[in-house]
């Protein structure tokens, strides 16, 4: 027969050595309220489990399911980077056990549903292009000049994808993991702010394509490509520069003249641009093969923006959380319904911090005590 819910608290108490008042006055409650949820005569509050498992060092959804934390595996074909990428699978563990911790106390993270494809084609290339206009048209904006932190907000927003920007191996670039519960996209931090831009793009063509789905995909860009990392390369591109914005940024002008401020406007690496400008027949291999070799850095200096490619390389080098869960952490926290503890280790914090800094003007908590369940 299966544990209760009462039995595994009564577990938590064991293992933490404390008696039943001491481990009531622990969770905020007295013993004689300890006592009636533990025998079932009175149900605990989310903010009770939450404690508890904070107490315990258990999560919230163990309490009240049973079920052993979340581990993440890699798909079968993760390790074509060629390392062992334990920080990016910890990460992801971190997240997906912050949206089983909301779901839990009846806080499900929504997942939007995902633009789709009309019908399939036996070309990659028109099912990411295809794809991808329906997704900046979910976006509902012109993509070109979007800052990466912009697009970054946009995506989570939109699309439900919790994007966090850390610290990875050397090697990886990117990382994408979805299940029934969260979407996951992990950017490496970087010196080379063009680059983690198309990552993050071609990192949601895995979400959009359901390629995520089977497990932990690492990405380390530019080596060699079965055609699901080409397709996802093509959305990227076609996502990043949609072709309608290309054409308008064209203008009467010829591509060559235009090349460098297109490069800026949309920040794809030259590269990559010249192959986008290729794909949509703006200009001829020869062109393309004269273009593949320019360096964004140099064609930045050469628009005179060489201190906003300084700001980008900077800005590409700064972790960031996935704001999509904090503030969702954040909420539950202002609700009463967990502790601080799931937003503090989102942010890295010491839970203190956290209670500190999130703590109303008038110096006292943002838990609302009147709204905990009692029966």
């Amino acid at each position: 027969m299966a544990e209760s819910l009462e039995q595994r608290v009564e577990a938590v108490i064991t293992s933490v050595d404390l008696g039943r008042a001491d481990f009531a006055a622990s969770i905020g409650i007295d013993a004689s309220k300890l006592s009636k949820s533990l025998s079932g005569r009175r149900r605990f509050s989310s903010l009770e489990l939450a404690r508890i498992a904070d107490v315990g060092r258990r999560s919230v959804d163990w309490l009240i399911t049973g079920r052993e934390p979340f581990r993440p595996v890699f798909a079968q074909r993760a390790r074509l980077a060629g390392v062992d990428d334990e920080a990016g699978a910890r990460t992801v563990e971190l997240l997906a056990t912050g949206v089983r911790g909301l779901a839990a106390v009846d806080r499900p993270l929504v997942l939007p549903e995902l633009p789709q494809l009309a019908q399939r084609s036996s070309w990659y290339t028109v099912e990411a292009a295809e794809l991808a206009r329906r997704f900046v048209a979910a976006i509902g904006r012109p993509l070109g000049g979007l800052s990466t932190h912009d697009l970054i907000s946009a995506i989570e927003r939109v699309f439900g994808v919790m994007v966090v920007v850390t610290d990875l191996p050397e090697g990886i670039d990117g990382l994408s993991y979805e299940d029934a519960r969260c979407r996951v996209t992990l950017l490496a931090t970087t010196d080379q702010p063009l680059r983690q831009r198309f990552t993050l793009a071609h990192e949601l063509a895995h979400i959009a394509f359901g390629d995520a789905r089977q497990g932990m995909l690492e990405e380390r860009m530019g080596t060699a490509r079965s055609n699901v990392e080409r397709r996802a390369n093509s959305f990227a591109a076609a996502f990043l520069a949609p072709a309608d914005e290309l054409s308008a940024a064209i203008g009467g002008r010829s591509t060559a003249a235009a090349f460098p401020e297109l490069v800026g406007h949309f920040q794809l690496s030259p590269e990559s641009m010249a192959w986008r400008l290729f794909n949509e027949k703006h200009i001829g291999e020869t062109d393309r093969a004269g273009l593949i070799g320019l360096r964004a850095r140099s064609i930045y200096m050469q628009l005179g923006k060489a201190a906003e490619y300084v700001d980008l390389s900077h800005a590409a080098g700064e972790p960031r959380p996935s704001w999509l869960l904090v503030n969702a952490a954040l909420d539950a926290y202002r609700d009463g319904d967990t502790t601080v503890k799931p937003v503090a280790t989102l942010l890295g914090w010491a839970p203190q911090d956290a209670e500190e800094f999130f703590a109303l003007d008038d110096g006292s908590t943002p838990v609302p005590e009147a709204g905990m369940t009692e029966n």
